[in-house]
């Protein structure tokens, strides 16, 4: 199945939405395209996880 978009279609739904903004964030991300991207997301949140605790522990001692 081979589906167009013609220049038409995106004016159309341009100027149906308006000026809303529109975003999913990481739900719109396609692994198939975005595999780095994701990797790098989770790499970013392991980093700031340890970060969080480093800084946990600190408090800890210091009291």
């Amino acid at each position: 199945m081979k589906i167009e978009i013609s220049k038409e279609w995106c004016r159309r739904m341009a100027q149906h939405e308006g000026d809303a903004e529109i975003g999913a964030g990481r739900l719109a991300v396609d692994p198939v395209f975005d595999d780095d991207q994701i990797a790098q997301w989770d790499a970013d949140d392991k980093l700031e996880e340890r970060e969080r605790e480093r800084i946990l522990d600190a408090v800890t001692l210091s009291k």
